[in-house]
């Protein structure tokens, strides 16, 4: 697979709200196939992410997401007897602690799936009422990565599952995206 380096931002103000540092052919049909993307914000690790993409991709036509992601973390995580610190920044929004972290730590000792950002209702590993935020997409992206945890967290806490969280945090995340200039071809 050739593998090809994208403005992630560009990509989530244009054409997916939902790309995060890593994705191909087999997942979405605007890459052309035969294609892996990876956002240049992750480039340093774009080797490391390429082998667990396809490791994943292997195992997803055989099993659930679950069970595969279980099997990727089994693979790709180090083990450490202390992980190294890994919270840069934090600071306070809406009574919840956001943590500014360095996202290629957490995805090497935490979760390797780990991109963007995530909360404590979603996954286990983050503390309670905490968001954390992969420092390295920067700071015009993680404006719109904190909108959709902070409203997906929201709507979970009130009881809705996440999925369906996702999806509304998505929609609330594009429409702040749009008001700061997105065009989506749907628009």
């Amino acid at each position: 697979m050739k593998v090809k380096f994208v403005d992630g931002h560009k990509i989530r103000m244009s054409i997916d709200t939902d790309f995060c540092a890593i994705s191909s052919w087999k997942r979405v049909e605007y890459i052309p196939k035969g294609e892996i993307w990876i956002d240049k914000a992750y480039r340093t690790e774009a080797d490391w992410l390429k082998r667990m993409h396809l490791f994943e991709q292997k195992l997803l036509p055989k099993m659930k997401y679950s069970e595969a992601r279980k099997l990727v973390c089994k693979k790709f995580i180090r083990k450490a007897k202390i992980i190294p610190r890994f919270v840069l920044k934090t600071e306070c929004r809406e009574g919840l602690k956001i943590n500014y972290v360095e996202g290629c730590a957490v995805r090497n000792y935490i979760d390797p799936k780990f991109v963007l950002g995530g909360h404590d209702l979603v996954y286990d590993y983050i503390p309670k009422n905490e968001v954390w935020i992969d420092s390295c997409q920067g700071k015009k992206e993680a404006k719109y990565t904190i909108i959709h945890e902070i409203y997906e967290r929201n709507l979970m806490k009130k009881g809705m599952d996440y999925n369906s969280a996702h999806d509304f945090a998505l929609a609330a995340e594009k429409y702040e995206r749009r008001k700061d200039g997105a065009v989506y071809p749907d628009d």
